[in-house]
C-alpha cells in the first residue's frame, strides 16, 4: 500500500480552495507582480466558479492525500477536443519531498491520454516557479507557442504530446 492516494472529488471544493488559496499566496509572496497574471487568467471567477473549468465534461481536478492528509492538487482543462491543459499543480511545502508533483503530473497526463486528448500544454512563470518548469521538463514537456495569447513576458509556455 502507498502513502499517496489522488482522488478525483467533486464534493471537496472547500479543500480545493484550501490548496488554491495557498497556492496563490505562496506565488504572489515570491513576486507580486504575479497579481497581474492572475487577472489575465481571471484566477477570481475561476475560484469562485470551480465548476465551469474544472468538472466534467470541461476538465477534471485531482487531490493528492499523504497518509490521509490533503498534500497537493492539480487540473486538467479542455482547450479543444485534440488539446487540454494541465492547471494548478500545488504541492504543500511539507509534502514537497515525497514526489508528489510528479505523481500528480502523470496522473494528469494519464487521465488526459483516457479523455483522448493528443495534447496537454501549461503554463508556467519563469522565476517564480523554476522548480516546476524543471520537472515538466524532465516528464518530456517542451517549450511551445503562446497557446493562451499572454503579454506577460515571464509567462513560459509548454506542451507534451499524448
Amino acid at each position: 500500500m502507498t502513502d499517496i492516494n489522488i482522488i478525483e472529488d467533486y464534493d471537496k471544493k472547500e479543500q480545493i480552495r484550501t490548496l488554491l488559496s495557498e497556492y496563490i499566496s505562496e506565488i504572489i509572496s515570491s513576486d507580486d507582480s504575479i497579481k497581474k497574471v492572475l487577472r489575465f487568467q481571471n484566477f477570481e471567477e475561476e475560484f469562485n466558479n470551480l465548476e465551469k473549468k474544472y468538472y466534467p465534461p470541461n476538465g477534471k481536478i485531482f487531490i493528492a492525500y499523504y497518509k490521509n492528509e490533503l498534500a497537493g492538487c492539480v487540473a486538467i482543462t479542455k482547450l479543444d477536443m485534440d488539446k487540454c491543459e494541465l492547471k494548478r499543480l500545488y504541492v504543500r511545502p511539507k509534502y514537497r519531498s515525497k514526489k508528489l508533483g510528479y505523481k500528480l503530473i502523470f496522473h494528469a497526463i494519464e487521465e488526459a491520454k483516457k479523455l483522448h486528448y493528443k495534447s496537454i500544454y501549461l503554463d508556467s512563470i519563469k522565476g517564480v516557479m523554476d522548480k516546476g518548469i524543471r520537472l515538466y521538463e524532465s516528464m518530456g514537456f517542451e517549450y511551445t507557442y503562446n497557446y493562451n495569447g499572454s503579454s506577460i513576458k515571464k509567462i513560459i509556455h509548454m506542451k507534451l504530446n499524448l
